[in-house]
């Protein structure tokens, strides 16, 4: 539910409102590996909405990571 909260925010131009939904997120085993991809996609693009590139270059980075249960 909030991985489409976070969607939501940034497709309604809300993008610190994503990056905060985004920070109670916690990513189970039972999360598919798409809904993590298209979460950190979310992210990225809320960073680069307020100007934080490196948030974003931080962000996307983490795709290339292996997934972390949380």
């Amino acid at each position: 539910m909030r991985i489409e909260r976070v969607r939501l925010a940034v497709q309604h131009a809300r993008p610190e409102e994503a990056l905060t939904l985004a920070k109670g997120t916690r990513l189970s085993k039972d999360i598919p590996p798409s809904w993590r991809t298209w979460l950190l996609l979310d992210v990225a693009r809320a960073y680069a909405d307020t100007g934080d590139s490196e948030g974003a270059v931080r962000t996307l980075e983490a795709l290339r990571r292996p997934r972390q249960d949380g």
